[in-house]
């Protein structure tokens, strides 16, 4: 037995550094928030909310009272809701449970693909403590959603598709397709980013002739996003989920004219040449550039004569050079429609960078001759050292600091998510309506009827394009609408929102925050005889505020 796990070295170091990084990281959330364990994001409840209703109500939704369609992820609430379904609902640590096991499970895919491509235990390691650290695993797990397995699901499918894609036609089994759709539908069901592998998938089948494959993978692996979205629109909502609407930039276009208009290539190089991701992709076209000469030079010695442009053509469909196509590809469409950057956004692009670099590095030290193998390896690392040294979301030095940073954006969602919806459940009237702008503690711990000012549980603030889009108005007429009492916001964010007339009654403030989008959320009631009863239930419950936040109270 012994002996076994001595084969796999790098693994079992690895699996110990993370399993010691978990219990390090859930002892440290623990006991700075007075015993709570809590999620470094508040989206995290949001998927936990729309599980349990799926169990206890039979409803998508984050409230019992009805659909909406506020989560990114199709199937990360059903893997949740599967749980509740088994153990029964409400337990918080569902969602840890599940990003722990996922982080194991993409940790051995990513060792056991090295290993498959030759990979020494030297550069195994390496590769796999980059991965870990600079995807990050540890900061993204205690989030709380389904970003690891999104990193898991596409390392697995582009890696199989470099295979299926290289290898002759006639060697392709339907055991081969089989497993492509399979993996096509688990990219559009755990995040919708999919769609952007997907279409790159399918360019790269149309490359190689192979009609069949492009189309069952683009169509087979949209059927997730094309059911929800009929289902959706029979609900009422929009044909994708609100989050995708307001966090992307869907929102923007309106015709298809206008998508066409943002993958011109002028547009693409324009946006390419001002993104951080640039960066990822030349190290990866450089990488492959220098696999490309070794293996052209090395033919010509074999051959004893020029290797003709038609034997370079056959040679381009390298497992290797489709994986650098497929980053590229998916790279350029993240950046080009996305406009949201953050550790778990980019997470899966740097996930599979590290293993395309891995695999790449191995495939040159194979085929370079041993006098070029150092400077190759020097010349690698310099270049991801060049690129911890620049101010991006994707330096891996600074994402692998945020597993020093999870315990103070945990601390951040105590505070002030984790307060209001305490304060929401135990000081106000039973049946009250409030607007508020963060939904996640909200819907998961309570039965709160609230408006969410945010829209990603509002189709009409969503159909408006968010909070910084829909006229004063409109909200207005929804608070109306909806019978909203209260609202506990950030000024900052929809101050403009809060009908004429509404009383500020109380403002928390808290020191040093991190993660969430402001120091200050603000208290507000529809007449001064509602104020008095919200401000009543603030003293009361100031007691049981962490010291560090301070009070200010407006309508005394």
């Amino acid at each position: 037995m012994f002996g076994k796990l001595m084969k796999h070295t790098p693994l079992v170091v690895i699996l110990i550094f993370l399993t010691g990084l978990f219990v390090l990281t859930y002892f440290q959330i623990v006991n700075r928030m007075d015993g709570h364990f809590i999620y470094a994001i508040d989206d995290a409840y949001i998927h936990m909310a729309v599980g349990q209703n799926l169990v206890d109500h039979g409803v998508w939704g984050t409230q019992a009272t009805g659909f909406s369609a506020a989560t990114s992820s199709l199937l990360y609430p059903i893997m949740i809701a599967i749980v509740y379904a088994v153990i029964g609902s409400g337990h918080d640590w569902v969602a840890l449970v599940l990003n722990v096991v996922a982080s194991y499970g993409v940790v051995v895919t990513f060792y056991r693909i090295l290993q498959q491509e030759g990979a020494s235990d030297r550069v195994t390691f390496i590769f796999l403590v980059l991965f870990v650290m600079a995807s990050p695993i540890i900061a993204v797990a205690f989030m709380g959603m389904e970003h690891i397995f999104q990193i898991w699901f596409f390392i697995l499918f582009i890696y199989h598709v470099s295979k299926v894609a290289a290898a002759e036609r006639g060697t392709v089994t339907l055991r081969d397709y089989g497993w492509l759709f399979f993996l096509a539908i688990l990219q559009t069901g755990i995040r919708y980013e999919g769609i952007f592998t997907l279409v790159c998938v399918a360019v790269v089948f149309l490359l190689r002739l192979r009609i069949l494959p492009a189309l069952g993978t683009l169509l087979i692996g949209s059927l997730p996003l094309v059911l929800f979205g009929v289902y959706s629109v029979s609900e009422g909502s929009l044909p994708i989920p609100n989050s995708v609407y307001l966090k992307g930039s869907v929102g923007t276009y309106n015709t298809f004219a206008d998508y066409l208009n943002a993958i011109r290539p002028d547009v693409v190089l324009a946006s390419t040449y001002q993104s951080s991701v640039l960066w990822l992709m030349v190290i990866v076209v450089v990488l492959g550039a220098v696999l490309a000469v070794f293996r052209w030079r090395n033919a010509h010695a074999v051959n004893g004569e020029t290797v003709s442009w038609q034997s370079r053509l056959q040679q381009f469909w390298t497992p290797e050079n489709v994986l650098v196509l497929l980053f590229i590809g998916n790279t350029i469409l993240h950046n080009q429609f996305t406009h949201t950057s953050f550790l778990r956004y980019e997470a899966y692009l740097m996930g599979g960078f590290f293993l395309i670099c891995g695999i790449l590095l191995t495939k040159i030290l194979k085929v370079a001759p041993l006098s070029a193998r150092r400077r190759v390896s020097i010349a690698v690392g310099l270049m991801l050292v060049a690129l911890c040294l620049m101010p991006t979301y994707v330096n891996p030095a600074l994402r692998s600091a945020s597993a020093l940073l999870t315990p103070d954006w945990v601390q951040d969602i105590y505070w002030q998510q984790y307060q209001f919806m305490r304060f929401m459940d135990q000081e106000l009237p039973p049946g009250t309506v409030v607007a508020i702008n963060d939904i996640g503690t909200t819907s998961y711990y309570t039965d709160i009827p609230y408006l969410d000012l945010y829209g990603l549980a509002n189709v009409e603030i969503a159909r408006a394009g968010g909070m910084y889009t829909i006229p004063a108005e409109d909200a207005w007429n929804l608070f109306e609408e909806r019978h909203a009492e209260y609202a506990i916001v950030y000024d900052d964010w929809v101050q403009r929102l809060i009908p004429p007339g509404w009383v500020p009654v109380a403002q928390w403030s808290m020191p040093n925050y991190t993660i969430n989008y402001g120091e200050t959320i603000a208290f507000y009631a529809a007449d001064s005889q509602r104020a008095e009863t919200m401000l009543a239930g603030l003293h009361d419950y100031e007691s049981q505020l962490p010291e560090a936040i301070t009070v200010r109270y407006l309508a005394e």
